[in-house]
């Protein structure tokens, strides 16, 4: 831990998927703490969460690690995958694993750590965090501050039975917590190896959960991770990354979409000009910056600019057109008070590159971002996640995107 003696054994609360991350962190973190491990069931496909509890389990045995299951169907349902196709309908990108890890994952997590006693929360992803100032060297580590973490669960229940959202990213959450001023900044870090970053997807995750949460995978590589387990015998070594949304269950997003969206409604392919040029099958078929797949041959290679809920169209124009000079951001979180104005570099995608910008705040949640070249469309509905060099600032939605003015 960041504070407390490195030879102090923690109770700590791993969540256990069964995969190559999950079972790793687990061998490492049996090493120096006390483990307990927990499933979570959340796609509602039976089968396939009898398999993943089975395997889990199994895994856990062969460990000597106790091993909880905890059912939240219901709660990923409500906060990810009805949002998730919602959003899709309404001609928007959304990310569900930005919307999981602090609506349900890690509030779960902290939760349950709670009740069984544990000092501090773990999980596979390839993150790290760090304590420090805006202005100082920042001590980057695997372990927690450990402190009262049932009082953060205490909070954050009090809060959630007077909230209408009931998310774990409440603001009065982290500001009723932030009050302690002898406490150092904590915030979250690329991981070492850029190829398996994660900390685009946990841009949400408040400081209250920072100083608890364990990423003991954060400095590691992928062929470093899978030698850990190859050492304890375990064959989940050799088993293939999981590439897939939890819930796809092997299927192609657009067949998932289709049999969740289910019914065609028709609409027009219109170009840049207002013409009429074909017809698709629903919006929530494409996304912008789309190029292959349309449905339809145009006599040129189009690119799909724009999505028009309200008239169910696609707007289409060359790629020459899909080039963005800023975007609007809603929703927007920052785990600390930034400036009005700041500089800083952004990804619009987990696996992007980093984009130098200029952020304007236009209010408490909502900012502007200026590109200091223009740059492909993003798509409405997709997070923009801002960093210092590692280090993660914050984010937010994509709501708009403000096309390039003089096409080059």
């Amino acid at each position: 831990m960041l504070r407390d003696s490195k030879t102090e054994k923690q109770k700590i609360l791993l969540a256990l998927s069964g995969g190559v991350d999950s079972v790793a962190s687990a061998i490492l973190l049996k090493r120096m703490h006390e483990v307990e491990t927990v499933t979570f069931l959340m796609t509602g496909d039976a089968e396939q969460q009898m398999e993943q509890t089975a395997k889990a389990s199994e895994i856990a045995n062969k460990l000597g690690l106790p091993h909880h299951v905890l059912d939240l169907t219901q709660c990923f349902r409500e906060y990810v995958l009805q949002p998730f196709l919602d959003a899709w309908r309404s001609g928007k990108t959304p990310n569900p694993c930005v919307m999981c890890n602090p609506r349900v994952k890690f509030k779960a997590l902290m939760t349950l750590a709670s009740e069984l006693d544990c000092q501090g929360i773990a999980t596979g992803h390839y993150a790290r965090v760090g304590e420090g100032s805006w202005y100082e060297s920042v001590v980057l580590n695997d372990e927690p501050v450990r402190r009262g973490i049932k009082t953060i669960a205490k909070i954050a229940r009090r809060v959630d039975s007077h909230s209408s959202s009931k998310t774990c990213n409440d603001v009065a959450v982290t500001r009723a917590l932030e009050k302690s001023k002898d406490e150092l900044p904590v915030f979250l870090y690329r991981a070492a190896d850029p190829r398996r970053d994660q900390s685009y997807f946990m841009y949400r995750l408040t400081p209250d959960v920072l100083r608890h949460v364990i990423f003991p995978l954060g400095g590691l590589s992928k062929d470093e991770v899978r030698s850990i387990i190859a050492e304890e015998g375990l064959s989940v070594a050799t088993e293939k990354d999981s590439q897939d949304l939890c819930f796809l269950d092997g299927k192609s997003l657009r067949t998932y979409l289709r049999e969740q969206i289910g019914q065609e409604k028709y609409g027009p392919f219109i170009d840049l000009e207002g013409r009429v040029i074909g017809e698709h099958g629903g919006i929530w078929q494409f996304t912008v910056g789309q190029r292959r797949h349309l449905g339809e041959s145009f006599g040129r290679r189009m690119t799909v600019v724009a999505l028009d809920p309200e008239r169910n169209a696609v707007i289409l124009g060359d790629e020459s057109d899909a080039l963005m000079e800023a975007l609007l951001l809603e929703d927007c979180y920052f785990p600390y008070e930034m400036p009005h104005k700041f500089d800083a570099a952004v990804k619009l995608r987990s696996q992007g590159i980093s984009l130098p910008v200029h952020v304007e705040k236009k209010c408490d949640n909502e900012v502007l971002v200026h590109f200091d070249v223009p740059v492909r469309l993003s798509s409405p509905g997709q997070s923009a996640v801002f960093y210092e060099d590692d280090r993660v600032l914050g984010g937010g939605v994509v709501s708009r995107l403000i096309l390039l003015k003089n096409r080059p």
